[in-house]
């Protein structure tokens, strides 16, 4: 034992992670220090990296065995001193010769016994291997089996190697003469149970056959399919009647069918797969479809265990017809959930709904936190089912539910309680803000146009929202209140009453109010187009102007469009207002051509969700041919974010927009994610460069070197680059340094009412 403060390093390569634990743990019980290394070749990277004492090699591993790592260390200078141990199930002396050519300093053969194996190690430990004088490596002619063989190892090596390799043939020797005297004890009382064997193999015999009468007597008349099968031809060599007629085969029939010819086609790998693992594992059990010789299937479950038959695996199977099991299972289940789910929409039902809801209250209140219901309805929607047919008002109630569905947070629950109404149910406490965002998101998918056979059906949404616990300590009073509330809503004509927390109440009402104030006046055409002038930055002259909208209210006067248009967005109208602001802009354009004024191209600014519903193409083709407006004359904006969103569609709309004429622009660009490769792809004309980086480049060098990067990127591509949010000279002279070709913002002039951004065409007003 080693007992060093410093312990000897061993490095053992060893490809079996079992020998190679094993002869670690007793090494290291032995107070000596152990590296393993899993082939020659990490052996070698290790010798290089831990210079250990000795190293303990196998001599078969894959790669690299052990006789050419030994030979490439001792061809190393830094590491060819480590003396080397080879340890091999080989024991021919030219095994013994290769060993000592390869540099090894001991050989000892499988299997080994521990504690010799320590000897050497120890011996060589602490008798290292001297460095041996070149004429005392000169080669030593042998002969062996009448074959001569060159030893080119040194006298030292040479004699450590005899002196190992006496030590293994004198332990062999002592195992053969252990042997053999167990033998000669094994002889003697072999003969006493011959004659004792073979009385009792003639009795057994005679048990046998009655044994094998019994068992053919079972075996037929086993409830379920049993069968023996041969895992070469995968065919059973044995079965009872019930296997074959499970199937629809009669035995002649069957007893040639391999199990792969029966499968159903689809399942053949599947099932090829299991029978292989049927062989690996002692037992398994899989369910596989088979057809019958009528060509029906059937659904076959399938045990296997192992057993071997004259050397041979076999897998002795049972075979389970479970198709009727399987079959009223699917029904059982067909008729729960048929049984807690609303027939129409399949969403849950009152019952479940209020089974569900007492679990998350119970939870809530071991949580302290809160459950709310939203109970959802549509306006107008019998008066739909008796003007256009139950077919329409079911149609619409199937695409509700999905809409809700798609807004559902994940701790919450979408459910149907009677004809009519929606149960919305969220976990979870929900504070002012993220309250109203889910009340907009619920509106917003419930104002949302429904389609009917080519008609866009619209409707008012009536909520009625209850809370855990303010409202109700119980599953059947909250919805209760819930529905309260909703006949509240309905009666009143209000979109929702909140009966729980008052500042939440505030919330929605203001949200409620603000939406109707937005839809009223859209409806009565208080939203206004504003113009602003896009400036050729060479000569100062009016080349463009971007259409933006204001919304002219009676009591707070003008309001600008990041105060209106994500409410807009929200609850779905932006399509509507975005349709509009088209048609207003051409119009506009159309009535200054007829006044004989020199009109320039105008943008509208596009939201992603109506430029990807598929329909703008044909709206813009309809509001150009309406107001007889030159295609030339409009330009399209589109958010760098929004054009992202579908790369590929975008694409494909942006080229139809073009073949109608009409320019194209890129707006914010830099503050969205584009690739260069779609950017490359997008057919577009102009590049917009967002006012973020313009108002920096006079302040910060990193926006200056952002916004030279782009404009000369556009110029790369071919784009006109338009400059926005330019308020002061020092942009200007930047800009035009740069050659960026145009400019807009509050340096040239804010956006104008049309009258006076009229004035600035007839006059022919520059900058």
């Amino acid at each position: 034992m080693n007992t060093e403060l410093n312990p000897k390093t061993i490095l053992i390569v060893e490809d079996s992670p079992i020998q190679a634990e094993l002869l670690r743990r007793f090494m290291t019980g032995r107070g000596l220090k152990c590296i393993v290394a899993t082939d020659g070749e990490a052996g070698l990277i290790s010798a290089k990296n831990s210079r250990p004492d000795l190293i303990i090699s196998d001599i078969q591993m894959p790669a690299l065995d052990g006789y050419q790592m030994c030979e490439r260390l001792k061809a190393d200078p830094a590491i060819h001193a480590i003396p080397v141990i080879l340890l091999t199930a080989l024991s021919d002396p030219v095994d013994v010769v290769r060993g000592l050519n390869a540099g090894a300093q001991a050989y000892i053969t499988k299997p080994y016994d521990n504690e010799r194996l320590l000897v050497q190690v120890q011996r060589l430990l602490s008798d290292p291997p001297q460095e041996e004088s070149p004429d005392d490596k000169e080669p030593i002619e042998v002969e062996i089996n009448e074959a001569r063989y060159s030893v080119n190892a040194s006298r030292s090596q040479i004699l450590q190697m005899l002196v190992s390799t006496y030590d293994n043939a004198a332990h062999q020797n002592q195992l053969l003469r252990k042997l053999e005297e167990d033998l000669q004890k094994l002889n003697q009382q072999l003969e006493i149970k011959v004659a004792q064997r073979t009385a009792a193999l003639l009795e057994e015999e005679k048990r046998a056959l009655n044994a094998e009468t019994r068992y053919h007597t079972l075996f037929s008349l086993l409830p379920e399919g049993v069968g023996l099968l041969n895992t070469g031809t995968w065919k059973l060599i044995e079965f009872n009647d019930v296997t074959c007629g499970q199937l629809g085969y009669l035995r002649h029939e069957f007893e040639n069918l391999s199990l792969l010819e029966i499968i159903d086609p689809s399942e053949k790998e599947d099932l090829l797969e299991h029978l292989k693992q049927a062989v690996i594992y002692p037992q398994i059990s899989f369910t596989s479809h088979f057809m019958t010789r009528e060509g029906m299937p059937v659904e076959i479950d399938i045990r296997t265990r192992q057993v071997e038959l004259d050397g041979k695996i076999l897998l002795n199977c049972i075979f389970r017809d479970v198709s009727e099991i399987n079959r009223a299972r699917k029904m059982e289940r067909e008729l729960e959930h048929k049984a807690s789910h609303d027939l129409i929409t399949d969403l849950p039902s009152k019952t479940l709904l209020l089974e569900t809801l007492s679990q998350t209250i119970h939870v809530a209140e071991r949580k302290n936190s809160t459950v709310t219901l939203f109970a959802i309805d549509l306006s107008k929607l019998s008066t739909i089912a008796a003007s256009l047919g139950h077919e329409a008002a079911v149609a619409i109630q199937v695409e509700l539910a999905d809409r809700l569905r798609a807004v559902q947070p994940k701790a919450g629950m979408v459910a149907r309680i009677n004809n009519e109404a929606f149960i919305f149910m969220v976990d979870g406490s929900i504070d002012a803000s993220p309250f109203t965002e889910l009340v907009s998101r619920i509106t917003k998918v419930m104002n949302t146009p429904f389609l009917w056979e080519e008609t866009n059906l619209e409707f008012e949404p009536f909520i009625g929202i209850s809370l855990y616990p303010k409202d109700a300590k119980d599953a059947d009073t909250l919805l209760q209140s819930a529905e309260a509330a909703l006949f509240k809503a309905k009666k009143s004509g209000r979109k929702a009453i909140v009966l729980g927390s008052p500042e939440l109440n505030e919330q929605v009402e203001n949200l409620i109010r603000e939406e109707n104030n937005l839809r009223e006046a859209f409806a009565k055409g208080d939203l206004e187009m504003f113009y602003q002038p896009r400036v050729d930055l060479k000569t100062g002259k009016i080349v463009g102007a971007e259409a933006l909208m204001r919304w002219r209210d009676p009591i707070r006067g003008l309001i600008a469009p990041k105060d209106f248009i994500p409410l807009a967005e929200e609850i779905g109208l932006i399509g509507k207002m975005t349709t509009w602001a088209l048609d207003q802009v051409c119009l506009q354009q159309r009535n200054w051509q007829d006044r004989n004024i020199d009109i320039v191209p105008i943008s509208v600014n596009l939201v992603a969700e109506q430029f990807l519903d598929g329909q703008i193409v044909t709206t813009l083709e309809k509001t150009l041919e309406k107001n007889s407006l030159a295609p030339q004359y409009l330009e399209v904006e589109l958010t760098e974010s929004a054009a992202m969103q579908s790369p590929q569609k975008t694409v494909e709309l942006l080229k139809q927009i073009k073949a109608l004429g009409i320019l194209i622009a890129i707006d914010d660009f830099g503050t969205g994610y584009s690739s260069l490769a779609y950017l490359e792809k997008f057919p577009i004309d102009i590049l917009k460069i967002d006012i973020s980086f313009v108002q920096g480049v006079t302040v910060d060098q990193h926006a200056e070197v952002i916004t030279s990067a782009i404009i000369a990127m556009a110029k790369e591509l071919k784009f006109l680059i338009v400059a926005e949010g330019v308020e002061i000279d020092g942009q200007r002279q930047f800009l035009s340094k740069h050659a960026c070709e145009e400019g807009q913002g509050y340096l040239f002039s804010k956006p104008l009412p049309a009258t006076e951004f009229a004035d600035l065409l007839i006059n022919h007003i520059t900058y």
